[in-house]
């Protein structure tokens, strides 16, 4: 028996699930379930180098799953016009990472900050 790698993960009322050379997305939409199915493309042999690998993976699984989702989403909408736009994709990404950078880096600085734990250095 032939060993097949499958991941995956949850998107708005459904499921995507992921394989070597396919992906396919299932939602459940008033009482019926809908589903699609690509076809992946294959990858060269340069993006099979170790360091590479990873960090192409990790974009390619961030745009796949968000393009997932964003389907998922718009299954739910009742009317064309309530779908998601391009445009809101994009603001939503970037001020989601705006708000990461702002919590993560920027405030714990300025607490500590605050709080004393940093000493200010002097240039002369």
């Amino acid at each position: 028996m032939k060993e097949m790698s499958v991941g995956g993960q949850a998107v708005i009322e459904g499921v995507m699930i992921k394989s070597k050379d396919y992906i396919s997305t299932s939602v459940r939409k008033k009482g019926k379930i809908i589903s699609i199915t690509k076809k992946l493309k294959r990858r060269s042999k340069f993006l099979k180098l170790p360091f590479v690998r990873g960090i192409i993976n990790l974009i390619d699984m961030l745009v796949l799953g968000i393009k997932e989702l964003t389907w998922s989403a718009n299954q739910q909408a009742e009317k064309k016009e309530d779908q998601l736009t391009k445009k809101e994709i994009i603001f939503t990404l970037i001020f989601s990472l705006g708000l990461v950078l702002v919590i993560f880096v920027a405030l714990p600085y300025f607490l500590t900050h605050l709080a004393g734990f940093v000493e200010e250095t002097s240039r002369k």
